[in-house]
């Protein structure tokens, strides 16, 4: 199984430890394949070094490791021009990764994602979703 995760996913895991990163988790801990696109890590980086995302980890007393731990773990392909006529032009590089992928699905929080339902059979679900699909039940 395939999955690329969003980079709300990603943020989220690295920063917050709810169940994006269970997802993260179970995903590796069972020999799924986590994939991302240069434009994914940079995305990442960048966000995780918003003001917003420091002062939330601050004020959770958690520095998280550096991102490059997380990339160790996570197969990195260039990502496929798409045109998917998708609200926001940048969620295209989240469809052209998994496409190049070949992704089974990407897991994401974004909206207008989650509203295609799926692209050129590529499955999008919310990590709630995926948890309860191809894990254990989710913690509550």
């Amino acid at each position: 199984m395939i999955f690329v995760p969003d980079t709300n996913v990603i943020i989220s895991a690295w920063v917050f430890d709810c169940r994006p990163l269970e997802f993260i988790v179970n995903a590796m801990d069972v020999g799924y394949e986590l994939v991302v696109c240069p434009e994914i890590v940079d995305e990442v980086r960048d966000v995780l070094e918003r003001p917003h995302i420091l002062r939330a980890r601050d004020k959770r007393n958690f520095t998280p490791p550096p991102i490059e731990v997380f990339l160790r773990f996570v197969r990195i392909v260039k990502a496929f021009p798409v045109a998917s006529g998708i609200r926001d032009p940048k969620d295209e590089m989240i469809l052209g990764c998994a496409i190049a992928a070949g992704a089974n699905y990407i897991i994401t929080g974004d909206e207008d994602l989650l509203a295609l339902g799926s692209f050129r059979n590529v499955g999008i679900l919310t990590v709630a979703e995926a948890l309860s699909r191809f894990f254990a039940a989710p913690r509550s």
